[in-house]
């Protein structure tokens, strides 16, 4: 989450995608994992359990929900309500959608926010840097990386004064985005 105190609002990427999960006992972790290669399962430290996870996909991949799969929310924090909600990421490609509308994609890094009101995210699994308004939601820029980014971005200053944000990009395991590991900066005015 981020926390813009100019709107009193905090802003959090949203997943829309049911997952199957199931807690295993720590002993079964291996072999489960080898039989089920195509699922996550995890070690869970401290716990007699493991933990397996995969998205309720149909046969063709794509989620058995209804798009949007994800979405960048504000709460207002003095009254509790949603100020706005917007989708985020798409992936009409990879799923050959002809809709005009964006599909919204799985999140998996934050957001963080600038002193001029915007609020930055690259978390999705398409490779793109977006900028949005704390104010209305409205999405202001995008900028494609060399693959997405499952971080959150990172707002400094220079020595001169200027205002910069960076972003890991790469690093990952999935189809839908290619490994790599870039770190990407941009200059604000």
């Amino acid at each position: 989450m981020a926390w813009d105190p100019t709107t009193r609002r905090i802003i959090a990427p949203v997943n829309r995608l049911p997952a199957i999960v199931r807690l295993l006992p720590s002993g079964d972790f291996n072999r489960e994992r080898r039989a089920n290669p195509d699922q996550e399962i995890t070690e869970q430290r401290g716990s007699p359990f493991s933990m397996s996870r995969r998205f309720f996909l149909a046969p063709s991949g794509i989620p058995c929900v209804a798009p949007p799969w994800g979405e960048l929310v504000a709460v207002d924090a003095d009254t509790g309500e949603i100020a706005w909600r917007t989708t985020l990421g798409d992936l009409s490609a990879i799923f050959r959608f002809t809709s005009a509308a964006p599909t919204g994609s799985l999140n998996l890094g934050g957001p963080v926010t600038t002193t001029t009101g915007l609020v930055f995210i690259g978390a999705t699994i398409d490779p793109y840097l977006r900028a949005f308004e704390t104010k209305t939601g409205r999405q202001l820029w995008e900028a494609r990386l060399p693959t997405s980014a499952r971080a959150t971005p990172l707002v400094f200053t220079t020595a001169s004064g200027r205002e910069m944000i960076a972003i890991a990009a790469g690093g990952h395991d999935t189809p839908l985005s290619k490994p790599g590991t870039t770190l990407v900066v941009f200059g604000l005015r």
